[in-house]
């Protein structure tokens, strides 16, 4: 039986035709998974509000390696859920226990020893002698210190003093909770948390990653700390919480060489 000429499967497509037609649907799929209130930022995340800067968040074309990318647009959506555990005096906020600090054990810095040349490692990381928290480029190692973006014994009273010695060496080298600082400003936050000192610049980093370390390793966060925290990333936008190094700083980053 012979098609009429109208039928649309009787007549096939020509090359051109068909380019044009995969075109057109790729372009309606794109268009359609990205077609929501917020706009995709250059992280391929969003928040779906009309700023841009608060509520449901998600991220597309995430690798297995962005998760960081997720937590950071779980983080700033608002937390509803106040989970009760139980034999744990507060609600848990954003997965972190709420309680107040202890010492199950003395603080000894020897306790919480890391790698001579962790600064090199760091720099490595940001691609420059660059400190955050005051947003300086220095030009050598001997002008900035390793800071723990999560002090060691903050750490400690935390619930780190439970743990066996593996544990508390990973958590002193990890480089997720290292960072570079000049002397004035490392002796100047010193053991403090969030609810006693934050940075002058990049500060959402800052809570972000201390947030993420207080995860990582199930430590606790006391009242205070908690409603600090929660003040800044009241304000932050998602592109606050990652770390953008000025190009600068990497153009300029050189590490001395032993010859």
């Amino acid at each position: 039986m012979k098609l009429p000429d109208f039928f649309p499967i009787a007549r096939p497509l020509a090359r051109p035709q068909i380019r044009s037609l995969l075109g057109a649907l790729t372009l309606f799929l794109g268009v359609s998974a990205f077609a929501h209130e917020g706009d995709v930022n250059s992280y391929g995340c969003h928040l779906n509000n009309e700023n841009n800067s608060r509520g449901p968040c998600h991220c597309h074309r995430l690798t297995p390696d962005d998760h960081t990318k997720q937590e950071a647009c779980d983080d700033l959506q608002p937390d509803l859920s106040n989970a009760e555990v139980k034999g744990e005096p507060f609600p848990r906020w954003r997965g972190i226990r709420v309680e107040y600090e202890t010492e199950c054990t003395d603080y000894k810095s020897r306790l919480y020893s890391y790698a001579r040349y962790a600064d090199l490692n760091i720099a490595l990381e940001l691609e420059a002698w660059y400190a955050p928290y005051e947003d300086v480029c220095y030009e050598d190692e001997f002008d900035v210190q390793i800071e723990h973006m999560v002090a060691r014994k903050e750490a400690h009273v935390s619930g780190m003093c439970a743990e066996d010695e593996g544990t508390r060496l990973q958590f002193s080298s990890d480089l997720d909770n290292l960072t570079l600082a000049s002397g004035p400003v490392n002796q100047r936050k010193s053991n403090d948390d969030a609810a006693d000192w934050l940075p002058d610049h990049n500060e959402c980093w800052y809570v972000f990653r201390t947030m993420n370390l207080k995860r990582k390793y199930d430590l606790s966060i006391d009242p205070a700390e908690r409603d600090a925290l929660q003040e800044v990333l009241a304000s932050c936008s998602f592109d606050d919480v990652v770390l953008q190094v000025p190009q600068d700083c990497k153009d300029e980053f050189q590490l001395e060489s032993d010859d």
